[in-house]
């Protein structure tokens, strides 16, 4: 059968002396891997069009039971040049294929996770600064799947003054709660709870993260983020995921 399909390129990767095999993320099949044979000869333009983080229209046979499907063609379809020029933008870009990559199973299609991606690298290939698309995709990527992270606190909270008091995340309901109070409310349930999985997050890390979820991307690069703060982001938000599709993030 042979398909055609918008897709995003997640990885490639060499394949004997001659062609490629490149993991795609397609508008109308999920995560699929072509082959692209004689890519890698020097009179093939499928090379410049399978780089990872382009865009691309593409032709392939599908055969049921086979992993890896065999590419007729590839045609770019959008030219990001920030990505693609911008070292920032371009860390930014792979994060968030790895990301998918990772979490995605090949052959469940979802278009709003190819409708995410794609509006998120249009507009971060048009930002000022990058660095804060990672952790604001993965947010919205929770959500796409279910499970958005509950960025308002509870009612009852500390007085004002204890500006240090930390929050604690709960990895099953995405919830978070001031310490005190997650206390006192686990009571004679305190083994349960630590054994489903919390997070200690302060305050500035939580101000942080709700920034990140609640700017449209079209602000955020205009957002100035102490990168030591993202980075305490990104490692909550990737433990959240990590914990709701029981699989291991790479680090990095």
């Amino acid at each position: 059968m042979l398909v055609r399909t918008n897709a995003i390129v997640l990885r490639r990767l060499r394949y004997s002396d001659t062609s490629i095999i490149a993991t795609l993320l397609t508008e109308g099949r999920g995560v699929e891997s072509v082959l692209a044979k004689g890519a890698r000869s020097p009179r093939s333009r499928l090379a410049a069009v399978l780089e990872p983080l382009e865009q691309i229209e593409v032709q392939y046979y599908v055969k049921p039971g086979r992993e890896l499907q065999l590419l007729r063609t590839a045609e770019r379809t959008r030219l990001r040049r920030s990505i693609q020029s911008s070292f920032e933008h371009t860390v930014a870009a792979l994060r968030i294929a790895e990301l998918v990559l990772c979490l995605e199973l090949p052959g469940h299609p979802h278009a709003e996770v190819f409708k995410l991606v794609e509006e998120t690298l249009a507009v971060l290939d048009a930002a000022q600064s990058a660095a804060a698309f990672p952790v604001a995709f993965a947010l919205r990527y929770a959500a796409v799947h279910g499970f958005s992270l509950q960025l308002d606190v509870h009612d009852a909270l500390p007085p004002v003054n204890h500006q240090s008091q930390p929050y604690i995340l709960r990895l099953d309901r995405g919830t978070f709660e001031p310490a005190v109070l997650d206390l006192a409310h686990r009571g004679s349930h305190a083994d349960d709870v630590s054994s489903i999985g919390t997070h200690t997050v302060e305050r500035r890390t939580l101000a942080a993260l709700q920034t990140l979820g609640r700017t449209p991307l079209e602000r955020l690069g205009d957002q100035q983020f102490e990168s030591s703060v993202l980075e305490e982001c990104r490692g909550i938000v990737e433990r959240y995921l990590e914990f709701h599709f029981e699989r291991r993030l790479r680090r990095g």
